[in-house]
């Protein structure tokens, strides 16, 4: 409802959220979405506090962390709160700069280990949409297609009540060079 108004919280969008929120407090979704209503009715202050957890502490990738992470500052800003976004995991400059000084040998063993650990990570402990994506274009690019592919259908069973994240598996397939 939110999306197809083009990211207003209506009265009625704001009951379903808040249902949702009534059976589960820590709903990410429905917290960014209240967030959201609460920056559109000038009380900044208020989805500055409901946000600033989800941004912190919530899935790196999320499109509903995302979401938060795009309008945070301006939140902060307006409840006269100081506030630097903080900066999203990643390799250093320091991590890069080894990598440039790796063999070609070197460099796609670190890379396979890298995504051995992103994939034993969403095995055992889930993750959005987006990295599941992220791992089926890595073993594309790496050419294990067949992996890709096990991954895939993995992530169609987990994700398969979510038209969206459907769309964005048979992207990230497509882009592996496998057939969705």
């Amino acid at each position: 409802m939110v999306a197809a108004a083009n990211g207003f919280v209506s009265p009625e969008a704001e009951s379903i959220i808040r249902d949702i929120l009534a059976q589960d407090d820590q709903h990410i979704p429905a917290r960014a979405y209240l967030g959201s209503l609460y920056h559109q009715t000038d009380r900044p202050d208020i989805a500055f506090r409901m946000w600033r957890d989800i941004v912190e502490n919530g899935p790196v990738g999320l499109f509903h962390t995302n979401l938060v992470r795009d309008q945070i500052e301006d939140a902060a800003f307006r409840a006269g709160t100081p506030y630097t976004l903080p900066v999203l995991p990643g390799p250093t400059a320091e991590d890069i700069a080894n990598a440039a000084s790796l063999s070609p040998q070197e460099r796609s063993a670190m890379i396979a280990g890298m995504v051995a650990s992103q994939a034993n990570r969403l095995a055992t402990q889930g993750g959005p949409v987006e990295e599941w994506a992220r791992l089926i274009t890595a073993y594309g690019v790496l050419g294990e297609t067949v992996t890709a592919q096990e991954i895939y259908t993995e992530a169609r069973d987990v994700f398969n009540a979510s038209d969206t994240a459907l769309t964005t598996l048979q992207e990230a397939a497509i882009s592996a060079g496998i057939t969705p």
